[in-house]
């Protein structure tokens, strides 16, 4: 499951360059699964 949401990160970071990464801050999950 982890290397799949890490897929998914690298991917949507890919797509929306920085912002990408910021918006995944944002999410209680994403920011769960990294913390």
């Amino acid at each position: 499951f982890r290397e799949a949401v890490i897929a998914g990160r690298k991917a949507y970071e890919a797509g929306l360059g920085k912002i990408g990464s910021h918006a995944i801050a944002l999410s209680p999950l994403t920011s769960f699964l990294f913390d």
